[in-house]
């Protein structure tokens, strides 16, 4: 017999966040929105953050981790109208993402331009795919 302990809240949580997915509510463990894409070479992030000030966002790399944190400040209305709806995201954020291979730390890069992070992760050179040939001359 196993010694599993359910929490009924994590349960109550998921309901919570899948009902706020379908409905286009940002959950913190979502924003920034990211797309990825992985080839031979590397893996390269691309973080949505549009109107945060690169100055304010923190990229950290260890132990193959990266790890994006930021703030957004939030926008003062000059209105004193209540919201009918509000979606865009404001106050701080964090996300983790564990990459699949050991990085080159020293090519590592980011760039930010048009309210896009681009964060590129080369592979570590011995960890690269390498072609072995097939010799087929000169064997016995």
């Amino acid at each position: 017999m196993s010694n599993l302990i359910l929490n009924p809240w994590s349960s109550l949580d998921n309901i919570f966040n899948d009902f706020n997915r379908a409905f286009g509510h940002k959950t913190a463990e979502s924003y920034p929105p990211v797309q990825t894409h992985q080839d031979e070479n590397g893996i390269e992030l691309r973080f949505e953050l549009p109107g945060v000030d690169p100055d304010k966002v923190v990229l950290h790399y260890e132990d193959d981790t990266l790890t994006i944190k930021g703030s957004i400040e939030s926008v003062k209305e000059e209105k004193t109208d209540r919201f009918i709806r509000k979606e865009r995201h404001s106050g701080s954020f964090e996300r983790s993402f564990v990459l699949p291979w050991k990085v080159d730390e020293e090519k590592v890069h980011a760039r930010y331009k048009h309210g896009v992070l681009t964060v590129s992760l080369p592979k570590e050179a011995a960890q690269k795919p390498k072609r072995i040939s097939i010799q087929t001359k000169g064997v016995a």
